[in-house]
C-alpha cells in the first residue's frame, strides 16, 4: 500500500511538473525589467547577464599559447552550401516558431502609451500610425497565441505638451512545460527528416555528375 501511495505522489508531482508554466515577465517603465519564474523562484534576467565570469590570467596565458600552437584550419564552403544550411536553418526555425506560437500564453496587465513629438501635426500622424500599429499586432498575438489580450488593458492617448513620446509596460508570456517537450520532440523528428532529404539530395547530385 506504501509503494501504491509512492508511486500516486510520484505521478501526481510529474503531472504538476509538466502542466506549470514557465514564465517570463517582461516590464518597462523608463528602464527595462526582464525576469523569468517558475513555481515560486524568480530570476532578474538582466543582473545574470549583466555578471560576466572572471578569467584568471594563467587560463588566458594558457589558451593563447594554446591557439598560437595550433594553426587554424580553415574549411572552404561553397554558395550553394551556404544557401543549403539558410534554407535549412529556415525550416527548422519556422517549425519551432509555429509550435511554440500555438502554445504561448500573453498577458498584457498593462499597456500605456504616450504619443508626444516637437509639433502637433507630427503628433497626430503618430497617434493614428500607433493606434493602427498595437491594435493590429494585439489581433495576430490573439489569432495565432493562446493570449486574449483585453482592451481595456491597452491605453494610447496624444500629448501637445511632451517632447518626446512615453511607454509603461507589464506583460507576461508563459509556456507550459509539457508544451516546450513536444515542441523539442517535434523539432528533433524535423531535423533528421530535413538531414534525411538534404543527404538523398546530395546523392541525386553526385549520381547526376
Amino acid at each position: 500500500m506504501i509503494v501504491l501511495y509512492i508511486i500516486l505522489a510520484v505521478t501526481a508531482f510529474v503531472v504538476l511538473l509538466l502542466f506549470s508554466s514557465l514564465k517570463l515577465y517582461v516590464k518597462w517603465d523608463e528602464s527595462l525589467s526582464l525576469k523569468a519564474g517558475f513555481w515560486f523562484i524568480r530570476l532578474d534576467l538582466l543582473k545574470l547577464i549583466e555578471k560576466k565570469p572572471k578569467e584568471n590570467k594563467k587560463s588566458k596565458k594558457q589558451k593563447e599559447k594554446h591557439t598560437e600552437n595550433k594553426p587554424e584550419k580553415k574549411k572552404k564552403r561553397s554558395f550553394s552550401d551556404i544557401i543549403g544550411f539558410v534554407k535549412f536553418i529556415t525550416k527548422l526555425l519556422k517549425k519551432a516558431l509555429k509550435e511554440l506560437s500555438a502554445a504561448l500564453k500573453i498577458k498584457v496587465n498593462k499597456l500605456d502609451v504616450t504619443v508626444a513629438s516637437s509639433s502637433p501635426d507630427k503628433t497626430a500622424m503618430l497617434y493614428g500610425t500607433v493606434c493602427s500599429a498595437v491594435y493590429q499586432l494585439c489581433e495576430v498575438i490573439n489569432r495565432f497565441t493562446r493570449s486574449d489580450i483585453a482592451p481595456e488593458k491597452i491605453r494610447i492617448h496624444s500629448d501637445f505638451i511632451l517632447p518626446d513620446m512615453k511607454a509603461e509596460l507589464d506583460i507576461r508570456l508563459s509556456l507550459r512545460v509539457i508544451d516546450i517537450i513536444r515542441t523539442g520532440g517535434i523539432v528533433l523528428l524535423t531535423l533528421t527528416e530535413l538531414k534525411g532529404v538534404d543527404q538523398n539530395e546530395r546523392n541525386t547530385l553526385e549520381t547526376s555528375h
